[in-house]
């Protein structure tokens, strides 16, 4: 009886790990408000296409330069499962999108990455139209408006010390 009631125990123990994993979780972040005049995206296939080789170069080389890879594997939708803990369930990327979005050529991409430690990332690139991104900030921020930080560094301003290295 004692080895029944101990393996349901472990079994429900690990079903709320993996709920906690992967259940999409409301990302007030997406709601904040600009100063800026943005042109958001919806996903980050609708990122500039030089943005993107460059975030997969750093997040994940093998995917870059698969020729039938879908953005999905690596980083989910907003507002989708993924794994945003250390219990890792397979099939289930470690990052989701959060918003994107430019004002002219200077494009944002704030992006969830799970795992043992959980960061909100934000990417800042000036984006030409050919030839590489150059990023102008790379941060990780936990309960700071992502918009002010976004609009500090659309206005050339430093980012507050209390926001750290993003993570791919």
């Amino acid at each position: 009886m004692r080895v029944l009631v101990a393996v349901a125990c472990a079994l429900m123990t690990s079903g709320m790990a993996l709920a906690a994993s992967v259940l999409p979780q409301p990302t007030p972040d997406a709601s904040c408000t600009f100063r800026h005049p943005i042109v958001e995206v919806d996903s980050i296939n609708q990122v500039p296409q030089n943005l993107q080789n460059y975030m997969l170069a750093n997040m994940d080389q093998q995917a870059r330069e698969d020729a039938k890879f879908e953005w999905h594997i690596v980083m989910a939708p907003r507002g989708s499962f993924f794994n945003s803990t250390d219990a890792i369930v397979p099939g289930f990327p470690s990052r989701r999108f959060v918003r994107a979005g430019h004002m002219g050529q200077e494009w944002f991409v704030w992006y969830e990455t799970g795992g043992i430690a959980y960061f909100k990332n934000m990417l800042l690139a000036h984006v030409p139209y050919r030839g590489p991104p150059r990023v102008r900030a790379f941060l990780s921020w936990r309960n700071e408006d992502p918009c002010a930080v976004t609009d500090a560094l659309l206005d050339f301003r430093p980012a507050p010390a209390s926001l750290g290295q993003g993570w791919w």
